[in-house]
């Protein structure tokens, strides 16, 4: 069933930066889903082909967000953005992704805003 968008998501949507999806679904459920609307499984994916720049930033002990920001460089699709192309294909829901994939982990990282974790990271390299 096709539905509108929550306000609150098209916030989430443009704090993240995330590309914007004009419908959203949501299975009306049957007894094969034990009225959850969900069936099955979808599988969403993440590769990290190890280049020989991304071996040489490995060996040089870069930090997780500028091995992030190369990989992405590099045309890496994150977990997340493969998740979220799903949401725009109308196979899984927002809902379920943000519940399943923790989104500061997973987007670019110049994307995200910043987080406790990433500042710490980045006084930490510059010190």
């Amino acid at each position: 069933m096709e539905l509108d968008i929550d306000p609150e998501l098209l916030a989430f949507i443009k704090t993240f930066r995330l590309p914007e999806i004009t419908k959203q679904f949501k299975g009306e459920g049957c007894q094969y889903c034990y009225n959850t609307g969900y069936y099955g499984r979808t599988a969403v994916y993440e590769y990290l082909p190890i280049t020989m720049d991304i071996k040489t930033m490995l060996f040089q002990k870069v930090t997780e967000v500028e091995l992030a920001e190369a990989a992405c460089k590099n045309g890496v699709k994150l977990l997340f953005d493969d998740a979220w192309e799903k949401v725009r294909l109308g196979i899984t829901t927002a809902e379920e992704v943000l519940a399943k994939i923790p989104i500061e982990e997973s987007l670019r990282p110049s994307a995200a805003p910043q987080t406790n974790r990433r500042k710490r990271e980045r006084r930490a390299a510059t010190s």
